[in-house]
């Protein structure tokens, strides 16, 4: 079954629109990269799953690329608070995106058909597509989740744990897996 968010502006129609596929979205569809950290929020608290909320993410990080701003702007608005200091992103994070600008393959790496030959390019125009799999430990408890982001150039899947907060959202607890070099 197809899950498409609701349109928020024209703006989003053309730079960032998802829609989750199948009932274990297994697979997230992502229109681009974010175009502003306003319209990105808008697309995380629509995310009716938490491999959507981890797609807007995702998208964040390869919009680091083009427009390091509105990526962190994006973020900042989506992450649990233990990644944030007086609302600003924390030193932690602050470093992991440091090396993402500076290797952009690590985030384009998600996105289905960015592979290690061919330098991990963008696959082409948007849509882009990044696959998930849920297993045995998908609902960690008391709000807590856990989805595998499958990613080209590494053995194994990378995690993301996300923490529902007190408005039903998914908000990004743990990345540290998805912030790792890629091989190849």
């Amino acid at each position: 079954m197809t899950t498409k968010f609701k349109a928020l502006a024209g703006a989003m129609i053309a730079a960032l629109c998802f829609s989750a596929v199948s009932a274990a979205a297994d697979s997230v569809i992502i229109g681009g990269t974010v175009p502003d950290g306003h319209i990105c929020e808008q697309v995380w608290a629509d995310s009716g799953s938490p491999e959507e909320a981890a797609a807007v993410f995702i998208a964040a990080l390869v919009t680091l690329e083009t427009d390091p701003d509105a990526a962190r702007d994006c973020i900042e608005r989506i992450v649990d608070g233990r990644y944030l200091n007086g609302g600003a992103i924390n030193a932690e994070l602050d470093r992991h995106l440091a090396r993402l600008i500076m290797s952009p393959a690590i985030a384009r790496s998600y996105l289905e058909f960015a592979t290690p030959d061919t330098g991990y390019a963008l696959p082409g125009e948007p849509p882009w597509r990044i696959l998930f799999t849920r297993d045995r430990r998908f609902d960690l408890g008391d709000g807590f989740y856990q989805v595998r982001v499958q990613r080209s150039g590494a053995s194994a899947d990378r995690e993301v744990r996300l923490r529902r907060d007190g408005q039903g959202r998914y908000r990004i607890y743990e990345a540290s897996d998805l912030l790792v070099a890629v091989g190849g």
